[in-house]
């Protein structure tokens, strides 16, 4: 079966995706917004492809519905940016908003959503606004997504599909290997904005995680039994215990990565052998079943 003839391009499927969730995927120009696709068809856990079959109707769905008119959608929302806006409860309508309590602020609908909802581009935003009282629009962030920490065979979607990502077009072979550097070079420059970084810049979030990690470690019976349940030494110093943790996950990322990227810059040589790419560290299989941070 030719990829060619049944599957949508990178391009199509990139808008076809901005215009169905434009909140979380775009960034600030087309790179980061492929970026942000690639991370939720790659690497987040729970994104609903699990095998070959789905991906292939994940592709299949997508060459439906990509027309002309939603992939110009993407465009719009790629270019111009996309809005929600904020709901005021009626009867606090013409009250100063630096007053109200937040919990009265918390309603949210969306301008842009899904296929299925609201469809206004953004020069259809004021005039909806001016029609319905009581709402604030605001533009939602654009931003370059920090990749999930899903790069281990356990977790990483691709796994579960990699058979037939490899015998896509060279646009898609391109998609993944750009996608995968980045996370690299990421990696490797030990982004000290990365979510699952230790420390994290945010003192709070330190503390936070921090209080976190003594609550599951004391359930242990001996730090032993802590260190092997998560795959780092724990002798009761919590602070050395989670940088232990990241650099054991960061270094087994890079390896899974590096690994992902020969299989797909060698998918075209006679016989690719997944077999190296799909070996699992069985110290990474424990400290993952015991880490929810995948489970999305």
């Amino acid at each position: 079966m030719s990829s060619r003839k049944t599957f949508p391009t990178v391009e199509q499927y990139v808008l076809w995706m901005v215009a169905k969730y434009p909140t979380i995927l775009i960034g600030r120009d087309m790179d980061e917004t492929r970026l942000n696709v690639a991370d939720q068809l790659l690497n987040t856990n729970g994104n609903g492809i699990r095998d070959d079959d789905e991906f292939v109707a994940e592709l299949e769905m997508c060459k439906r519905e990509a027309t002309q008119a939603v992939t110009e959608r993407g465009r719009d929302y790629i270019a111009n940016g996309v809005f929600q806006c904020l709901v005021i409860p009626e009867r606090f309508r013409g009250v100063d908003l630096a007053k109200l309590p937040h919990a009265d602020m918390i309603d949210y609908i969306s301008l842009v959503g899904t296929l299925d909802s609201e469809k206004l581009t953004s020069d259809e935003v004021a005039q909806f606004v001016a029609s319905n009282p009581g709402l604030i629009p605001m533009q939602v962030e654009r931003r370059r997504r920090r990749p999930y920490p899903c790069f281990n065979q356990r977790f990483s979607p691709l796994s579960g599909f990699i058979s037939t990502y490899i015998t896509l077009d060279d646009d898609w072979i391109q998609f993944a290997v750009e996608f995968y550097e980045n996370c690299l070079e990421r990696f490797i420059a030990d982004e000290e904005d990365y979510a699952y970084r230790w420390p994290h810049l945010n003192s709070a979030d330190n503390d936070r995680e921090r209080a976190e990690w003594a609550e599951r470690l004391i359930k242990f019976d001996s730090h032993e039994e802590a260190s092997a349940a998560f795959g780092a030494k724990y002798n009761g110093d919590i602070d050395a215990f989670l940088i232990r943790r990241w650099q054991a996950f960061r270094e087994k990322s890079i390896a899974f990565i590096r690994r992902t990227l020969n299989v797909l810059r060698t998918r075209n040589s006679a016989g690719v052998d997944l077999s190296n790419w799909r070996l699992r560290n069985e110290a990474n299989e424990t400290a993952a079943r015991s880490d929810t941070r995948c489970n999305r």
